[in-house]
């Protein structure tokens, strides 16, 4: 990977030229005499612009993915052009990724997982598996709490019984 303007970015990912004017060893916003608060409301304002622009250079991204996508099979539609316009993405995602971990702007922690890793999830027969011993625990809960409920209103209902002196 990379490196320009203190994010890694992946080879092949050019970064967009003049966003991260002030940035500097990590930080967004440097003034000339020293240091900023980086808890400041007027530098998480600063953080939020650029993210903004961030997010709107995603959005156009993704939509020229989209459009490869949905016009994979046409003609003048080039696979190349596709194929780039994924990489592009995908390092874009992961620039604005560690813009959000160093911002503080993405306060939600991301799972770092290896791109290689397929996504968690369950098959319908592991859900239909899990649903089952839900709805089983539950019907059980529910007699448990039904037979207790009886056993208390039987005492309840039990005509009251002076108790038999023995002398």
């Amino acid at each position: 990977m990379a490196t320009g303007s203190g994010f890694p970015q992946p080879a092949g990912y050019q970064m967009h030229p003049g966003v991260f004017a002030g940035f500097s060893q990590g930080n967004f916003v440097q003034q000339e005499q020293g240091q900023v608060d980086l808890n400041s409301p007027e530098t998480f304002k600063t953080y939020l612009d650029i993210i903004y622009q961030q997010f709107n250079d995603l959005l156009r991204i993704s939509r020229t993915v989209l459009d490869g996508m949905q016009n994979a099979y046409h003609r003048g539609n080039s696979p190349t052009q596709s194929q780039a316009a994924i990489a592009q993405l995908s390092g874009h995602l992961q620039m604005l990724a560690e813009m959000l971990r160093q911002s503080g702007v993405g306060a939600l922690p991301l799972v770092d997982r290896p791109p290689t890793d397929p996504p968690t999830g369950y098959t319908e027969a592991q859900l239909e598996e899990n649903t089952k011993q839900s709805i089983e625990r539950l019907y059980e809960r529910l007699n448990r709490s039904h037979a207790a409920a009886g056993a208390v209103a039987s005492l309840i209902d039990a005509p009251f019984q002076e108790p038999v002196s023995r002398t």
